[in-house]
Formats: C-alpha cells, structure tokens, sequence
C-alpha cells in the first residue's frame, strides 16, 4: 500500500485537524470497582494466570483470562534483579525494541501526541486511564541511542525509561505517562514501512 494511500486510510490525509472533542468521558475506573474485561485489559491490575480462584468469581473473570502479562509480578522479579536485567528493560535491548516497535506494537502503553492533533493535547491527557501522573518521560523520537530519528518508534525509550525508574527508584507505575510527540519522520526505513505506526 502506497504511503499516501495508507495516510488516508489512517485518517492522516489532512494537512491539519480541527480540535478533537470528547464524546463521552473516559473517567478512571478505581480498581477496585473494574470487573470482567475491564480486568483483562488493563495491564496494571491484569494478573493473567495468578488470580486465585475466588479473585476469578468475585472479578467475572471465570472462563476469561488468557495468558497475558503479570505486572505485579514484573516489577517485582525487576526491583529483586535490578542490575541483571536492567540491560534488558533499557539499553542495549531497548534500541531493538525501538527499531521494531512497529511491528511489536500489542496494547497501548504511551501516550501518543501527533502534531496534526496539537489542538487536542488537554483531551488527549485526560484520556490517560491514571489520574495524576507524578513523573513523564518525553521524546519525539528524532535522536535515538545513537539509531537517529525513528519517529513514533522511538516510544520504547520512554516507556523503558520509566520501567527503570520503577524498578530502580521504587516509582509507582501508575504515576508515570510516558509520552511521544509524533511529528513524522524521516527515516528512509519507516517510510517505506507498510506497518509504520506515526505519521509519515
């Protein structure tokens, strides 16, 4: 598919857009109130195949839960072997995950900002399912560990920056936002990449 084919297949054909509106609210779901599929897909409180029988009656997750990430049990196995695995949550693993994120990409993890949205930047943060985050970490993916600009693939270093500050510094993950701001690209690889996930 041809880039310009695919930005309007993505909605991104515009030179610019108006201010998105918020048509319904997003309010934050406290954890303790979330049943079901709201469980299964929120990361944070998504146990995958630890939840106890009992946690599975009284969540209505009886018959639901696929084999998924354990965040919990994550930042625990980080925080005990912080210096072992801190290669592998953040440099030199990371710059893999960035040159692949793209094609990596399973549920969202970031905020993701596009300069065509800029007049949207307050909806969007109250999109962000945790109130208050106390600490972001921003990038516009334009110079990478050294990779140059990978666009919005670039995420992967916020997001692996703040698992550090979790893991080393104790920081509650549900207080971080890690943040990109896609202002395109211009490496020659993601534009030829059908599956570029920012703009072009």
């Amino acid at each position: 598919m041809k880039a310009a084919a695919l930005d309007q297949h993505r909605g991104y054909a515009q030179n610019h857009y108006g201010e998105v509106q918020q048509y319904r609210s997003t309010d934050y779901v406290p954890k303790s109130s979330a049943c079901g599929y709201q469980v299964l897909r929120e990361p944070a409180w998504n146990k995958g195949l630890s939840f106890t029988p009992d946690d599975r009656v009284s969540k209505n997750l009886t018959g639901l839960i696929p084999h998924d990430q354990n965040m919990d049990l994550f930042y625990r196995v980080l925080i005990d072997n912080i210096r072992e695995l801190m290669p592998l949550v953040y440099t030199p693993t990371i710059g893999d995950v960035c040159l692949q994120y793209s094609s990596l990409y399973t549920r969202p993890e970031a905020l993701y900002i596009s300069i065509k949205q800029r007049k949207s930047i307050r909806t969007m943060l109250r999109n962000w399912p945790y109130p208050d985050p106390e600490i972001c970490v921003v990038t516009d993916g334009s110079r990478i560990l050294g990779l140059g600009d990978l666009g919005v693939n670039g995420v992967g270093i916020s997001i692996g920056k703040l698992a550090l500050y979790t893991g080393a510094a104790g920081v509650d993950p549900s207080k971080t936002l890690p943040i990109v701001l896609d202002t395109g690209t211009n490496n020659e690889d993601n534009l030829k990449d059908p599956f570029y996930l920012g703009l072009l």
